[in-house]
């Protein structure tokens, strides 16, 4: 049996239906139909009617789901083993749309009263916090070495150094666990 895989519609309830499916339908339903009417019969011809069409249209549907399953699988790893990350996430995202985020926030949908409580939360959770004794003791212990070394042999970084490592990472990569990315560094200044 030779499928004809239609486009992917993002968004579309089954997209792996199309046009042969109806009549498969159809003739499935038809057949029920008339297998009702003669009182449901458990063998003879109506019965096997029935069972054929039945059969034939719970198959096709299997054969469409898993050719349009294999078909998106087939393109997205394609793309990842390319290393084409952004037509890979483009694919994915036109595949998989996601789903629309609810805006209701400690139960108000108010976008003001939202804005204030983001507002508030980060403002908590990215103040400084006052050194420790312990961050003191380093400091200090720090400046001594500084203080009593020979600063001759002590090479320091310069901009040119820095701007020449950050350009050298390559950007895409997951971030660290504080949710630092690359990019955050390439595009600091």
């Amino acid at each position: 049996m030779q499928i004809h895989l239609y486009p992917f519609v993002p968004g579309s309830y089954k997209h792996w239906w199309d046009n042969a499916l109806p009549d498969l339908k159809e003739r499935s339903i038809d057949a029920h139909k008339l297998w009702k009417i003669c009182g449901c019969p458990r063998s003879g011809d109506i019965f096997s009617l029935m069972k054929q069409a039945e059969i034939a249209y719970k198959q096709a549907i299997k054969a469409h789901r898993t050719s349009a399953d294999t078909y998106i699988s087939n393109e997205l790893h394609d793309l990842l083993m390319e290393k084409d990350m952004i037509n890979f996430w483009k694919s994915w995202n036109a595949k998989f749309p996601r789903n629309v985020n609810s805006k209701l926030v400690d139960g108000t949908n108010n976008s003001q009263i939202i804005a204030t409580k983001f507002a508030n939360l980060f403002q908590q959770n990215c103040q400084l916090s006052k050194p420790s004794s312990k961050d003191h003791t380093i400091s200090s212990q720090l400046q001594s070495y500084v203080n009593n070394s020979d600063m001759s042999d002590l090479k320091l970084f310069d901009v040119e150094t820095v701007c020449q490592c950050l350009s050298q990472m390559k950007k895409g990569k997951a971030p660290c666990a504080d949710g630092t990315e690359a990019e955050h560094l390439v595009y600091a200044h």
